[in-house]
Protein backbone atom coordinates (compact mmCIF):
# COMPACT_ATOMS: atom_id res chain seq x y z
CA UNK A 1 0.00 0.00 0.00
CA UNK A 2 1.31 3.17 -0.74
CA UNK A 3 -0.23 6.46 0.55
CA UNK A 4 0.25 9.95 -1.86
CA UNK A 5 -0.23 12.98 -0.45
CA UNK A 6 -2.68 15.60 -2.00
CA UNK A 7 -0.74 18.77 -2.36
CA UNK A 8 -1.29 20.51 -6.10
CA UNK A 9 -5.08 21.96 -5.53
CA UNK A 10 -5.99 20.47 -8.58
CA UNK A 11 -6.86 16.92 -7.79
CA UNK A 12 -3.41 15.92 -9.71
CA UNK A 13 -4.39 16.76 -12.75
CA UNK A 14 -2.79 20.17 -13.58
CA UNK A 15 0.55 20.45 -15.93
CA UNK A 16 3.35 23.07 -16.50
CA UNK A 17 2.69 25.19 -19.71
CA UNK A 18 6.02 25.93 -20.82
CA UNK A 19 4.39 29.35 -22.46
CA UNK A 20 3.40 31.39 -19.36
CA UNK A 21 6.02 29.19 -17.11
CA UNK A 22 3.30 28.18 -14.60
CA UNK A 23 4.75 25.37 -12.95
CA UNK A 24 1.64 23.26 -11.54
CA UNK A 25 3.02 19.78 -11.45
CA UNK A 26 0.21 17.65 -9.91
CA UNK A 27 -0.04 15.53 -13.46
CA UNK A 28 3.68 14.83 -13.58
CA UNK A 29 3.71 13.77 -9.76
CA UNK A 30 0.49 11.33 -9.86
CA UNK A 31 2.54 10.05 -13.03
CA UNK A 32 5.77 9.65 -11.25
CA UNK A 33 4.16 7.94 -8.22
CA UNK A 34 2.48 5.09 -9.88
CA UNK A 35 5.41 4.55 -12.53
CA UNK A 36 8.11 4.11 -9.57
CA UNK A 37 5.71 1.66 -7.73
CA UNK A 38 5.63 -0.49 -11.11
CA UNK A 39 9.23 -0.20 -11.28
CA UNK A 40 10.62 -0.47 -7.95
CA UNK A 41 7.68 -1.95 -5.94
CA UNK A 42 6.39 -4.78 -8.10
CA UNK A 43 2.91 -2.83 -9.00
CA UNK A 44 3.43 -3.84 -12.58
CA UNK A 45 3.09 -7.13 -11.67
CA UNK A 46 0.07 -7.09 -9.38
CA UNK A 47 -3.25 -9.19 -10.23
CA UNK A 48 -5.28 -6.41 -8.31
CA UNK A 49 -4.90 -2.51 -7.79
CA UNK A 50 -7.09 0.08 -6.43
CA UNK A 51 -7.19 3.36 -6.07
CA UNK A 52 -8.95 5.73 -3.41
CA UNK A 53 -8.78 9.12 -1.81
CA UNK A 54 -10.51 11.00 1.01
CA UNK A 55 -12.52 14.36 0.21
CA UNK A 56 -10.74 16.69 -1.61
CA UNK A 57 -9.02 13.32 -2.63
CA UNK A 58 -11.96 11.55 -2.89
CA UNK A 59 -12.90 14.36 -6.25
CA UNK A 60 -9.05 13.51 -7.35
CA UNK A 61 -9.62 9.41 -7.24
CA UNK A 62 -13.03 10.08 -9.66
CA UNK A 63 -11.14 12.67 -11.60
CA UNK A 64 -8.02 10.30 -12.03
CA UNK A 65 -9.34 6.78 -12.35
CA UNK A 66 -9.51 6.14 -16.09
CA UNK A 67 -5.96 7.41 -15.91
CA UNK A 68 -4.99 5.00 -13.32
CA UNK A 69 -6.19 2.29 -14.98
CA UNK A 70 -4.34 3.62 -17.92
CA UNK A 71 -1.31 3.04 -16.16
CA UNK A 72 -1.84 -0.77 -15.81
CA UNK A 73 -3.46 -2.68 -18.62
CA UNK A 74 -2.33 -5.98 -17.61
CA UNK A 75 -3.74 -6.14 -14.25
CA UNK A 76 -6.58 -7.98 -13.84
CA UNK A 77 -8.58 -5.90 -11.08
CA UNK A 78 -8.74 -2.12 -11.14
CA UNK A 79 -10.83 -0.40 -9.41
CA UNK A 80 -11.67 2.89 -7.53
CA UNK A 81 -13.15 4.04 -4.15
CA UNK A 82 -14.29 7.58 -3.66
CA UNK A 83 -14.33 8.21 0.27
CA UNK A 84 -16.60 11.38 0.72
CA UNK A 85 -15.90 12.91 -2.50
CA UNK A 86 -19.21 13.11 -4.07
CA UNK A 87 -19.29 16.82 -3.93
CA UNK A 88 -22.91 18.31 -5.73
CA UNK A 89 -23.99 21.68 -6.87
CA UNK A 90 -27.15 21.23 -4.84
CA UNK A 91 -28.11 23.95 -7.44
CA UNK A 92 -31.96 24.16 -6.22
CA UNK A 93 -31.40 23.81 -2.99
CA UNK A 94 -33.49 26.77 -0.90
CA UNK A 95 -30.72 28.43 0.69
CA UNK A 96 -28.28 27.12 -0.93
CA UNK A 97 -24.65 28.82 -1.85
CA UNK A 98 -23.34 28.40 -5.40
CA UNK A 99 -19.90 28.89 -4.27
CA UNK A 100 -18.90 25.36 -5.54
CA UNK A 101 -19.08 26.34 -9.16
CA UNK A 102 -17.04 29.35 -8.05
CA UNK A 103 -14.11 27.51 -6.82
CA UNK A 104 -14.50 24.83 -9.21
CA UNK A 105 -14.29 27.45 -11.98
CA UNK A 106 -11.39 29.45 -10.86
CA UNK A 107 -9.57 25.70 -10.27
CA UNK A 108 -10.21 24.44 -13.87
CA UNK A 109 -9.28 28.58 -15.28
CA UNK A 110 -6.06 28.96 -13.20
CA UNK A 111 -4.30 25.25 -13.67
CA UNK A 112 -6.16 24.83 -17.23
CA UNK A 113 -7.63 22.16 -16.79
CA UNK A 114 -10.12 21.88 -19.62
CA UNK A 115 -7.49 19.59 -21.66
CA UNK A 116 -7.55 16.53 -19.01
CA UNK A 117 -11.08 16.56 -18.37
CA UNK A 118 -13.28 13.88 -20.24
CA UNK A 119 -14.35 14.95 -23.67
CA UNK A 120 -17.57 13.53 -23.26
CA UNK A 121 -17.95 15.13 -20.40
CA UNK A 122 -17.05 18.45 -21.94
CA UNK A 123 -19.07 18.26 -25.00
CA UNK A 124 -22.18 18.28 -23.06
CA UNK A 125 -21.25 20.83 -20.37
CA UNK A 126 -19.16 23.54 -19.74
CA UNK A 127 -15.70 22.96 -18.46
CA UNK A 128 -16.15 23.84 -15.01
CA UNK A 129 -18.85 21.56 -14.68
CA UNK A 130 -17.15 18.37 -15.53
CA UNK A 131 -14.76 19.17 -12.60
CA UNK A 132 -18.10 18.42 -10.72
CA UNK A 133 -18.39 14.48 -9.46
CA UNK A 134 -22.55 14.53 -11.01
CA UNK A 135 -21.46 15.45 -13.92
CA UNK A 136 -18.56 13.40 -14.38
CA UNK A 137 -19.16 10.22 -12.92
CA UNK A 138 -20.99 8.32 -15.75
CA UNK A 139 -17.89 9.45 -17.92
CA UNK A 140 -15.82 7.19 -15.88
CA UNK A 141 -15.13 4.20 -17.61
CA UNK A 142 -13.23 2.03 -14.92
CA UNK A 143 -15.34 0.22 -11.94
CA UNK A 144 -15.93 2.87 -9.37
CA UNK A 145 -17.23 2.58 -5.64
CA UNK A 146 -18.86 5.84 -3.82
CA UNK A 147 -19.31 5.92 -0.28
CA UNK A 148 -20.49 9.25 0.89
CA UNK A 149 -22.78 10.50 3.65
CA UNK A 150 -26.12 12.10 2.60
CA UNK A 151 -25.74 13.79 5.19
CA UNK A 152 -22.37 14.79 4.80
CA UNK A 153 -20.75 17.13 7.40
CA UNK A 154 -18.41 19.68 5.34
CA UNK A 155 -20.93 19.80 2.69
CA UNK A 156 -23.55 21.20 4.73
CA UNK A 157 -20.91 23.25 7.00
CA UNK A 158 -19.55 25.35 3.81
CA UNK A 159 -22.00 24.67 0.64
CA UNK A 160 -25.03 24.70 2.30
CA UNK A 161 -26.11 28.04 4.36
CA UNK A 162 -29.94 29.45 5.45
CA UNK A 163 -31.08 32.47 3.76
CA UNK A 164 -28.92 34.69 6.06
CA UNK A 165 -25.38 33.69 6.56
CA UNK A 166 -24.93 35.35 9.92
CA UNK A 167 -28.02 33.35 11.29
CA UNK A 168 -27.63 32.86 14.98
CA UNK A 169 -27.12 29.52 15.78
CA UNK A 170 -26.19 27.85 12.49
CA UNK A 171 -22.65 26.78 13.04
CA UNK A 172 -23.44 25.75 16.61
CA UNK A 173 -26.30 23.87 15.21
CA UNK A 174 -23.71 21.79 12.89
CA UNK A 175 -20.82 21.25 15.28
CA UNK A 176 -22.28 18.05 15.62
CA UNK A 177 -25.30 15.16 15.84
CA UNK A 178 -26.24 15.98 19.32
CA UNK A 179 -26.55 19.61 18.82
CA UNK A 180 -29.66 18.81 16.48
CA UNK A 181 -32.20 19.36 19.33
CA UNK A 182 -30.91 22.96 19.43
CA UNK A 183 -31.68 23.54 15.89
CA UNK A 184 -34.57 25.51 14.72
CA UNK A 185 -37.21 23.95 12.61
CA UNK A 186 -36.03 25.92 9.59
CA UNK A 187 -32.48 24.70 9.66
CA UNK A 188 -33.75 20.72 10.60
CA UNK A 189 -35.38 21.65 7.23
CA UNK A 190 -32.55 22.73 5.50
CA UNK A 191 -30.53 19.65 6.78
CA UNK A 192 -33.34 17.71 5.91
CA UNK A 193 -33.66 19.00 2.09
CA UNK A 194 -29.63 18.60 1.53
CA UNK A 195 -30.53 15.19 1.75
CA UNK A 196 -33.07 14.92 -0.66
CA UNK A 197 -31.06 16.84 -3.49
CA UNK A 198 -28.34 14.52 -2.38
CA UNK A 199 -29.98 11.24 -3.66
CA UNK A 200 -31.90 13.30 -5.68
CA UNK A 201 -28.12 13.62 -7.63
CA UNK A 202 -27.08 10.27 -6.87
CA UNK A 203 -30.69 9.47 -9.00
CA UNK A 204 -29.54 11.00 -11.88
CA UNK A 205 -26.12 8.96 -12.52
CA UNK A 206 -27.06 5.75 -15.03
CA UNK A 207 -27.45 2.60 -14.41
CA UNK A 208 -23.67 1.68 -14.30
CA UNK A 209 -23.29 -2.33 -13.07
CA UNK A 210 -19.99 -1.60 -12.47
CA UNK A 211 -20.31 0.92 -9.81
CA UNK A 212 -20.88 0.35 -5.89
CA UNK A 213 -22.81 2.46 -3.63
CA UNK A 214 -22.42 3.04 0.12
CA UNK A 215 -24.87 5.98 1.42
CA UNK A 216 -24.69 6.18 4.81
CA UNK A 217 -26.95 8.93 7.15
CA UNK A 218 -24.15 9.52 9.47
CA UNK A 219 -23.07 13.39 10.52
CA UNK A 220 -19.42 12.37 9.24
CA UNK A 221 -17.00 13.11 6.34
CA UNK A 222 -14.20 11.40 6.09
CA UNK A 223 -14.49 7.53 6.60
CA UNK A 224 -11.23 5.56 5.39
CA UNK A 225 -8.70 8.07 7.52
CA UNK A 226 -11.01 7.39 10.44
CA UNK A 227 -11.56 3.60 10.39
CA UNK A 228 -12.13 3.47 14.51
CA UNK A 229 -15.78 5.13 13.36
CA UNK A 230 -16.56 2.29 11.41
CA UNK A 231 -17.68 0.29 14.50
CA UNK A 232 -20.46 2.79 14.78
CA UNK A 233 -21.70 3.15 11.65
CA UNK A 234 -24.89 1.06 11.00
CA UNK A 235 -25.17 -2.15 8.31
CA UNK A 236 -26.81 -1.35 5.50
CA UNK A 237 -28.75 -4.83 4.22
CA UNK A 238 -26.62 -6.42 6.70
CA UNK A 239 -23.45 -5.74 5.76
CA UNK A 240 -20.87 -3.36 6.83
CA UNK A 241 -18.58 -1.06 5.20
CA UNK A 242 -16.07 -3.61 4.94
CA UNK A 243 -18.50 -6.30 3.79
CA UNK A 244 -19.67 -4.42 1.18
CA UNK A 245 -16.34 -2.85 -0.40
CA UNK A 246 -14.84 -6.64 -0.33
CA UNK A 247 -18.00 -7.71 -1.91
CA UNK A 248 -18.01 -5.10 -4.62
CA UNK A 249 -14.65 -5.12 -5.48
CA UNK A 250 -14.27 -8.68 -5.88
CA UNK A 251 -17.37 -9.30 -7.56
CA UNK A 252 -19.05 -11.28 -5.03
CA UNK A 253 -22.13 -9.41 -5.68
CA UNK A 254 -23.61 -5.72 -6.38
CA UNK A 255 -23.48 -3.04 -4.04
CA UNK A 256 -25.94 -0.37 -3.82
CA UNK A 257 -26.38 0.94 -0.67
CA UNK A 258 -28.49 3.47 0.85
CA UNK A 259 -29.65 4.26 3.58
CA UNK A 260 -33.56 4.93 3.59
CA UNK A 261 -34.44 4.90 7.40
CA UNK A 262 -33.01 7.97 9.02
CA UNK A 263 -34.75 10.99 8.16
CA UNK A 264 -31.91 13.11 10.10
CA UNK A 265 -28.35 12.78 10.66
CA UNK A 266 -27.31 10.03 13.28
CA UNK A 267 -24.17 10.00 15.42
CA UNK A 268 -21.72 7.44 13.98
CA UNK A 269 -18.18 8.34 16.10
CA UNK A 270 -16.83 6.02 18.55
CA UNK A 271 -14.86 7.78 21.18
CA UNK A 272 -11.40 5.80 22.01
Amino acid sequence: MAEIRYCDGASFMAAVNPETKLYLRGRRIFSFVIEELMSTQGMSNAENALLIGTSAAGLATILNCDRFHSFLPSVCRVKCISDSGFFIRAKHLHGAQDNIIYKFRNTVLFHELAEFLPKSCTQRHVTELCFLPENVVNDIRTPLFLLNSDFDRYQLGVHVLPNSCIEVGWKDCLKNNSNLPCCTDNQLQLIMDFRTTFLKTLEKLDDNPSRGLFITSCYVHDFVYEPFNWQGIPTLQNKTIQQALGDWYFERSSVLFIDCQNLYPINCIVTV
